[in-house]
């Protein structure tokens, strides 16, 4: 461990980890694991596979960690964070060992499958209700309350991926892969949890930034299906105009930068209800991130043949979490506080099981995680550097704005643009 060290030169061990809490050696000295049957998912810096330790029997998830130098900071600061996270709809890290160039992180594991299989095996069971969507939904926005509030985490990269739901004993959620996940709270607390070097240095170093109020949430991050509306704006604009006017537009105070989460969530929830994403036709290829920009600031539509049977407070809940504007999104904590969560709602089954009317969830998701074109945009979308390395911090007066204020019901009745 101790040889490792981050491009700029910073100890891994001083960087991220507390020394008390990390152990080198062999994982299979204490872990078992087959890297062809056990393969559960691949994270954004490593493979997760299923993983027994062999003096309890007990079974968990390890996240095997190729220790990469372009990226060490990245790939230790997840491990970092994960560390902070105490809440029943979080994953939580059991251990962390170093071997050689790789690491590993041994995570809890859950019995549960990602979300569209849940949503996949109800309607193959039989259908899907309303009121478990809501339970879905109720349970990621009280992990995003925590995250966001309690230990000052931005998730980034919320997706159906990223959601393991298990039904027994009964539903729970858990929200994995916090690869893209950013601290958004105080240099001075997150540098007091990381603790200082027995000599009493700062254990982070004087090259290595974390992120305070002029931190700016729109980096081009996550998965383009599922980014908040500042982020696609900022993508399919910032070649167009100066760096000036970019920053204008897409900095965002330190009271909205969570919002991206939230817009999120939104996407999930429309997808849930409806069997369709919100602002992209199932099956959609070769678009980019201007088409993307252009469909949202049309607005939300609910098209009747697929949301006929979602109640009037689960299309308004949408639409709020769906608005473009970070500042007129709610918090997830005020999103808690939404009409939707708080009545009863009927046992009927979500839309129709007509195959011509209700498009495979799976293939809907598929389409909006495979645009080959918006992927392409994505690879080749640098933020621009006065962006990425703000040398002073943006005014205070400096919200995020959008030119169309969105999530409206518009359209009851009408086809997807």
């Amino acid at each position: 461990v101790a040889g490792f060290c981050s491009p700029a030169g910073v100890p891994v061990r001083a960087l991220c980890l507390r020394m008390d809490q990390i152990r080198e050696g062999c994982i299979t000295q204490e872990y078992e694991y087959d890297v062809y049957a056990d393969l559960l998912g691949e994270g954004t810096y490593g493979k997760v596979y299923r993983c027994t330790h062999k003096a309890t029997q007990e079974q968990y998830a390890v996240k095997v960690i190729p220790a990469r130098p372009s990226r060490m900071e990245e790939e230790f600061m997840e491990i970092e964070l994960l560390r902070r996270l105490n809440h029943p709809n979080c994953i939580s890290l059991k251990d962390v060992m170093v071997d050689g160039q790789t690491v590993y992180a041994v995570q809890e594991l859950s019995d549960g499958g990602e979300l569209l299989s849940f949503i996949a095996q109800r309607k193959a069971s039989g259908g899907l209700m309303e009121a478990e969507v809501r339970e879905v939904t109720l349970q990621i926005l009280q992990a995003l309350v925590y995250l966001h509030t309690v230990v000052h985490i931005v998730h980034r990269d919320l997706k159906p991926e990223n959601i393991l739901v298990s039904t027994h004993p009964h539903l729970q959620v858990k929200l994995i892969d916090f690869g893209q996940a950013k601290y958004i709270g105080r240099v001075e607390d997150f540098r007091a949890f990381l603790q200082e070097d027995r000599d009493g240095r700062d254990p982070t170093g004087s090259n290595h930034e974390l992120h305070d109020d002029s931190f700016i949430m729109c980096t081009p991050t996550g998965t383009p299906g599922y980014c908040a509306f500042e982020i696609v704006n900022h993508v399919a604009e910032q070649y167009a105009e100066s760096v000036q006017q970019c920053c204008a537009k897409h900095c965002t105070t330190r009271r909205n930068i969570q919002k991206v989460d939230i817009f999120s969530v939104g996407i999930m929830l429309y997808l849930m209800l409806s069997g369709q994403p919100p602002f992209l036709k199932p099956h959609e290829t070769g678009a980019s991130f201007q088409l993307l920009q252009r469909r949202m600031e049309m607005g939300l539509k609910f098209p009747a043949a697929f949301w006929e049977r979602v109640s009037g407070d689960g299309k308004a809940c949408t639409a709020s979490l769906l608005q473009l504007s970070p500042s007129g999104r709610p918090s997830a904590q005020e999103a808690l506080a939404h009409p939707w969560f708080q009545t009863p709602l009927p046992g009927s089954l979500l839309a129709t099981r007509d195959p011509a009317q209700y498009v495979d969830i799976r293939q809907c998701a598929a389409g909006m995680t495979s645009m080959v074109a918006i992927q392409a945009d994505w690879a080749h979308s640098p933020l621009p550097s006065a962006l990425a390395s703000p040398t002073s911090p943006p005014p205070s007066d400096w919200t995020m704005e959008a030119a169309s204020p969105g999530g409206s019901l518009s359209g009851a009745t009408g086809e997807a643009s």
